[in-house]
């Protein structure tokens, strides 16, 4: 009986055995392509864009480059209808210098001061890398509401969590709220102003207990018109704040505090920032098993982010 073999399968025996004597290269091609990254914000007239290229590490670690691939001598514009701005080049100082050194080249834009719910065109031009043009739209003003106040002036008083209304508008894909207690700390009969983050929750791990900080998340509603405020609701529990209050008063003694008032910072972002953030972080979990690393860029020609983000804020006095 005469034995068949599928053709397919001669053709992938004969693959196989002509790449044996081929060396094997994870890397694939490489093309040295233009990276942006720039975030428009409400809360300062300093705006900045940062110019890269890519590189192709000599082996496969990315971490082993102490050498930025930045982009000098470049023409960047952002415009906002009829309007133009200009950046010029300069040197800011950078957070953590051990692998790049202390200063960050960027592009810098002032007095530049951002408009909620426009849009805003970025157009970059370089001799040596040719142009790229990215666009986002500004979330509009925010609004935020303490519906029971009283408990944060007396939270012993009450056995019942805080709630926030956080009224968010309909550019903004995705939002973050934060609440600090302002208070003065006294030093050597002086006076010291000072600000501490309060977490959503505790949790308890054991013998020792965890706070849980709001992270930035998806907005939940659905707008109504271009211009609406859409409400979400955001929790933070009793228990955690009587203990950044207790903390407070074992660091320090009732006798050198002097409480001020609790601010809520309302921060919204659009979906340029909001999309990539979670591609960046969005898998950094202990229960997620991940081999791909997505990417996303907004920049047409080139990689990286152009997005926007709004701070707005509320004070409740507790004196």
């Amino acid at each position: 009986m005469k034995r068949f073999i599928p053709y397919g399968m001669f053709l992938l025996g004969a693959c196989v055995l002509i790449s044996c004597d081929s060396e094997f290269n994870p890397k694939g091609p490489y093309a040295e392509r233009m990276v942006i990254y720039s975030i428009l914000m409400t809360r300062t007239d300093t705006q900045y864009v940062r110019l890269y290229t890519t590189y192709d590490p000599p082996a496969f670690d990315p971490s082993e480059v102490h050498e930025e691939r930045t982009i000098r001598n470049a023409t960047v514009t952002i415009r906002q209808g009829a309007a133009a701005v200009q950046f010029r080049d300069t040197m800011v100082a950078r957070d953590n210098p051990q692998r790049y050194g202390a200063s960050v080249p960027a592009y810098i834009g002032y007095p530049f001061t951002i408009v909620g719910l426009e849009t805003y065109s970025l157009t970059v031009e370089s001799p040596s890398h040719g142009s790229l043009t990215a666009t986002t739209t500004m979330p509009g003003k925010g609004d935020v509401t303490v519906l029971n106040p009283f408990v944060l002036r007396s939270p012993q008083s009450f056995n019942e969590n805080i709630i926030v209304s956080a009224r968010i508008t309909p550019p903004a894909r995705g939002f973050l709220l934060r609440m600090y207690i302002d208070y003065e700390v006294r030093f050597n009969d002086a006076w010291s102003p000072q600000r501490t983050e309060v977490p959503k929750e505790v949790v308890d791990a054991g013998e020792e207990r965890r706070f849980v900080y709001p992270q930035l998340v998806r907005r939940t509603t659905v707008p109504v018109s271009a211009r609406s405020l859409n409400a979400e609701s955001v929790v933070f529990t009793n228990s955690a704040y009587e203990a950044v209050l207790q903390q407070l008063f074992n660091d320090y003694g009732s006798e050198n505090l002097r409480f001020s008032k609790v601010v809520l910072i309302l921060t919204q972002v659009d979906a340029n920032l909001y999309t990539y953030y979670n591609l960046a972080n969005g898998f950094q979990d202990e229960f997620s098993i991940r081999t791909d690393q997505p990417d996303y860029s907004n920049i047409q020609g080139g990689y990286g982010v152009f997005g926007a983000m709004t701070e707005d804020s509320t004070l409740i006095g507790l004196q």
